[in-house]
């Protein structure tokens, strides 16, 4: 009787010692801003301090209910629970669960009980806890069996109670947390984009301006070049001034189709569907990429279209975006293996 007595203070002991953890613990939640650390926490505290066989907690996102974290023996839980699941219902309803109860249980003495009786049979739980937050089922939290084999007492129910509803709050204003941080992030990038774009646009109308110019007055110096040198064979001077405004011109004509290709960009663009000449697509994308890929030593870049080619429907820009993402991608994996 002696042995028995201080083998059950040891346990009520060991019990105060972790239902006193997990009181502070659901103190310190509302410090935290991350649902994934909230998860975290929730799950290692409880499998930690009360030393049970495993635990694992499944998060509500919108449409179901996700298995985000686990220790000890996970084989038996899912990577989901659905929302429809009666489990769900149930626990919606009704408070923190003793599975052994709910399955050695005559019959379901409360409505619902039935189903969830027959889900929760493979789950390798001993007691289930709901996080509920405004009647939101925010999640459920699956603890097994203790190490010790002790079952799960009134006292620790009240003290996993008052746990999930700290959680659940915490749980909760993490998400808008979350939310609003990517909200603003997003509106940050709107923004910079839009500067960004009208930037472009400035420089391209500053750039395609005089480019034109340019263009102009070398195509009528090559053709004045040219008038005045008929019959004139063999002039080294006119070679080079030929040659040079020639190659002015086609540099000149370059950049204007790579300005018009940034003004294209720069514009808001909606979605549209529409016929595309894939030859011509790959054409403008060729103006940004050709002369990269032939300065590097250690590549082949060759382009073989085929003539005729139907035009596809779609659209033309994020085509080219596609195709861009390609040579990038393939630019960069290039140039890592050179460096390996």
């Amino acid at each position: 009787n002696r042995l028995k007595k201080q083998a059950e203070d040891k346990i009520l002991k060991d019990e105060r010692d972790y239902q006193e953890i997990l009181v502070q613990a659901s103190n310190s939640f509302s410090d935290k801003t991350v649902v994934a650390d909230i998860t975290r926490l929730v799950v290692v505290l409880a499998f930690r301090t009360v030393q049970t066989r495993n635990a694992a907690f499944y998060l509500y996102d919108g449409k179901d209910y996700i298995l985000k974290d686990v220790q000890g023996d996970a084989g038996g839980y899912a990577r989901e629970i659905r929302d429809t699941n009666p489990v769900v219902s149930y626990f919606r309803v009704f408070g923190i669960v003793h599975i052994d109860e709910l399955r050695h249980s005559g019959g379901p003495v409360q409505e619902g009980m039935g189903d969830a009786r027959e889900s929760l049979a493979d789950f390798p739980a001993a007691m289930v806890v709901p996080f509920k937050h405004k009647d939101k089922l925010v999640g459920i939290l699956f603890l097994g069996e203790k190490a010790s084999g002790v079952s799960y007492s009134d006292r620790d129910e009240a003290v996993f109670r008052t746990f999930a509803n700290q959680a659940a709050l915490a749980i909760e204003y993490a998400i808008l947390y979350e939310n609003e941080e990517a909200r603003l992030k997003q509106e940050d990038r709107k923004e910079r984009l839009a500067y960004l774009d009208q930037i472009l646009s400035t420089m391209s109308h500053e750039i395609r301006n005089p480019n034109s110019v340019i263009i102009n007055k070398a195509a009528f110096c090559l053709a004045r070049v040219r008038q005045e040198a008929q019959g004139i064979e063999g002039d080294p001077m006119r070679a080079l001034v030929e040659a040079t405004l020639e190659t002015a011109i086609r540099f000149s004509e370059k950049i204007g189709k790579i300005v018009g290709l940034i003004l294209h960009y720069s514009r808001d663009h909606d979605f549209r569907l529409e016929p595309v000449s894939l030859a011509t697509v790959w054409d403008d994308v060729l103006i940004f990429w050709e002369s990269v890929l032939k300065k590097k030593p250690h590549v082949v870049f060759s382009t073989q279209i085929a003539e005729g080619l139907p035009a596809v429907l779609g659209d033309g820009m994020r085509i080219e975006m596609i195709l861009n993402n390609f040579l990038m991608n393939a630019e960069h994996a290039v140039q890592e293996n050179r460096e390996d």
